[in-house]
């Protein structure tokens, strides 16, 4: 249950009885007092039908050390049973009530509420239409405002300037565009070549733009590349109920990133052994909540992932998980060349591609002046924190990387050497 290795340390600290000052568990839940930095010691407590946790603490972990102290305390059979303090009687009312509400959401309903409810959706979602279409078109101007004073204008405009398209987007409820573009403020100002990078992001935004005007006239795949790359929301629960495709799925890397707003993102990509094909499984979590695990890099899976739908489907989700593999990842890797050649091959069908993930065999690490490079017949510039543990790691020798293209750029993710894996830590402008 701990979020990260140095929390399940911490917790260990916490995990005896004689540090607490209070500590008690029911049927129905586990608390505790401990003392921390302020005056007032933390309240923590555990609901066992989840698990579910809360405590007074001002981490951002979920659970946090105390949780998991308390957890480790109960685990040793060292509290003792008693009567639950208000604080704790409160809130599993308080969980008890949001869980009755949502039970009751979700009750059958008759005919006449269920098309009352229908109506309802269909006019939400014309109401939608008409805001993104409008968002569409303001958006529009403002690229040909760019474009008519020229690229150069961009080092003197402010980030604001994007931010605030980017703000306009979100309140007409196309938050994909919204991401897209709130980018752009920075590219001016990152790496040389920006001009280039910028028209090329321009270019598939306006693509967009123009493919969302004629959705109609699109087919279901490439309606529903245009759609999700808009900001409207895929049901999960449809996607489960689709058939899926079974195999020997390996890790190949993952990157989990914490935004400003406690956000959190788990970007793990696999590779199928019988298919042949990549798949991206891309996880959330707001603040306070924990992330889906479940995936060692190097390691691998056998089950079946059901894919969103795309002209390059490769977003997926796990619908059932059979066995975790124990062998460590021996499958292909391919040139600088054969890569640039599949990726060529997936933009003519998504031209919208922003990351390509790349299996590079045989590839030496070299550093070049200030560029680190990925080499074979051809040449890639890496791009990452870890200059130096990628170039001890290769000692002059042939290695083995994945990691995502992106801007003829590579920024590597896990290094494999010897029939080990070795993750490697995300760029800190890599969303740049």
């Amino acid at each position: 249950m701990a979020p990260d290795a140095s929390s399940l340390a911490s917790g260990k600290k916490l995990g005896a009885a004689h540090k607490w000052s209070l500590l008690g568990r029911s049927e129905e839940a586990l608390w505790g007092e401990i003392k921390g930095s302020g005056k007032r010691p933390y309240q923590v407590r555990i609901a066992l039908d989840g698990p579910a946790f809360k405590c007074s603490c001002p981490s951002r972990k979920f659970p946090c050390k105390h949780a998991l102290g308390l957890a480790l305390v109960h685990a040793s059979d060292d509290l003792p049973e008693g009567v639950a303090p208000d604080w704790v009687s409160d809130w599993l009312a308080d969980r008890h009530e949001r869980e009755q509400a949502k039970a009751t959401r979700a009750a059958p309903v008759d005919d006449e509420t269920r098309e009352r409810r229908r109506e309802a959706a269909d006019k939400r979602a014309a109401a939608r239409e008409e805001k993104v279409a409008a968002g569409v078109d303001e958006l529009s101007e403002r690229l040909r405002d760019v474009l008519r004073r020229g690229l150069a204008n961009q080092r003197d405009d402010s980030y604001r300037y994007w931010d605030d398209v980017a703000a306009r987007l979100v309140d007409a409820q196309a938050p994909g565009l919204a991401r897209m573009v709130r980018g752009l403020g920075g590219m001016p100002h990152v790496g040389e070549g920006w001009p280039g990078r910028m028209l090329e992001r321009l270019a598939r935004i306006h693509l967009l733009l123009e493919a969302y005007r004629r959705r109609d006239t699109l087919g279901p795949e490439e309606r529903a590349d245009v759609r999700t790359l808009i900001g409207f929301p895929q049901s999960r629960e449809e996607l489960l109920a689709g058939a899926g495709m079974r195999d020997r799925w390996w890790v190949l890397g993952q990157w989990i990133r914490e935004y400003e707003d406690g956000l959190k993102s788990q970007r793990t990509w696999l590779w199928g052994e019988t298919t042949a094909r990549f798949a991206l499984s891309l996880v959330f979590a707001p603040r306070g909540q924990p992330l889906e695990m479940g995936f060692s890099v190097g390691r691998g899976l056998d089950a079946e992932l059901v894919f969103y739908p795309s002209s390059w489907p490769v977003r997926a989700i796990v619908k059932e998980r059979f066995v975790d593999l124990q062998s460590p990842f021996e499958g292909k890797f391919t040139s600088i060349t054969e890569a640039y050649a599949a990726r060529g091959a997936v933009i003519a069908r998504y031209p919208w591609l922003e990351r390509f993930p790349m299996a590079l065999g045989n590839v030496a690490v070299v550093a070049d002046g200030q560029r680190l490079l990925a080499r074979d017949e051809r040449e890639l510039q890496i791009i990452t924190n870890e200059q130096s543990l990628l170039l001890a790691l290769s000692g002059g020798r042939p290695i083995a990387l994945f990691g995502e293209e992106r801007d003829a750029r590579f920024f590597p993710m896990t290094a494999f050497v010897e029939g080990r894996a070795h993750a490697l830590a995300p760029f800190e402008w890599e969303e740049a």
